[in-house]
């Protein structure tokens, strides 16, 4: 059997509602909120980088330390949630990928191959933000 995990808190999920969302009922609405207040402070093509960067992996995530993020030329850059060593210092789109996975810092879903794995794109769907390829 696939287990999967809530990328909030780390539960296990149990219902067919909460594995395809990847988050408990709750958590995402926490989620949600939290991206919303990210956003306010964010351009559309700066969030659609960052949902790009989680949805892509090109984050080496740290709780509570330094991220890594790979930019869009693949330089990688030394970010934390307010700061980041990219030419554009603050707000800089790495920091909002840092924002977004510190709302979710729970274990990685163990999934199917062919099954995607958590989609970024629904958290940022209710901000009118697509992922784009950067």
């Amino acid at each position: 059997m696939i287990k999967e995990f809530c990328q909030h808190c780390g539960r296990p999920l149990l219902t067919k509602a909460s594995r395809a969302d990847h988050y408990h009922a709750r958590c995402l609405l926490r989620v949600e909120a939290g991206i919303a207040e990210i956003a306010k402070h964010y351009s559309a093509a700066q969030l659609a980088k960052a949902a790009n960067a989680i949805s892509t992996g090109r984050i080496d995530y740290r709780p509570g330390g330094v991220s890594l993020v790979k930019g869009t030329a693949g330089t990688i850059y030394r970010t934390t949630s307010t700061g980041c060593s990219c030419a554009a210092h603050i707000p800089c789109w790495h920091m909002a990928t840092v924002q977004v996975k510190d709302l979710s810092p729970g274990p990685p879903v163990e999934v199917e191959p062919e099954r995607p794995g958590p989609g970024v794109a629904k958290l940022f769907a209710a901000l009118d933000v697509d992922v784009i390829d950067v």
